[in-house]
């Protein structure tokens, strides 16, 4: 785990659906920061209403199930945190449809009984991105 961490992705090597990702949380965060609703920058960042709110679903189940808070890197910040890189080894694995390399990514870390919340949650993400 600690190898896993010291060697993190950047957002370079990310899928389109994982970058996509990645700086909508960055995003989520800096709305929370100034205390501004996020779904208006989401709507217009993804051009659809329904992405924005799949998305939306997807980082509250995520606030709910995680087992701290999640740590997310600034916009500019070309590394990803190790909680970034799990989420997007999620999405990633949702999106093609692998329920054993979703598993596999929050195995462990989150509680067994709240992976097929997450796994709906970021299917129904994954295949509007």
């Amino acid at each position: 785990a600690v190898e896993k961490m010291a060697n993190l992705p950047t957002t370079a090597t990310l899928s389109y659906a994982g970058g996509r990702m990645i700086s909508s949380f960055r995003l989520l965060a800096l709305c929370a920061k100034a205390g501004r609703d996020p779904l208006l920058e989401l709507t217009h960042r993804y051009a659809c209403l329904t992405t924005a709110k799949a998305f939306l679903d997807f980082a509250d189940a995520i606030g709910a199930c995680w087992p701290e808070n999640v740590t997310v890197g600034r916009p500019c910040c070309p590394v990803l945190t190790p909680d970034e890189a799990t989420i997007v080894a999620m999405v990633d694995a949702a999106r093609s449809g692998r329920r054993e390399g979703f598993d596999a990514a929050i195995d462990g870390f989150v509680r067994r009984e709240r992976h097929d919340r997450l796994y709906v949650r970021a299917t129904a993400y994954a295949a509007l991105v």
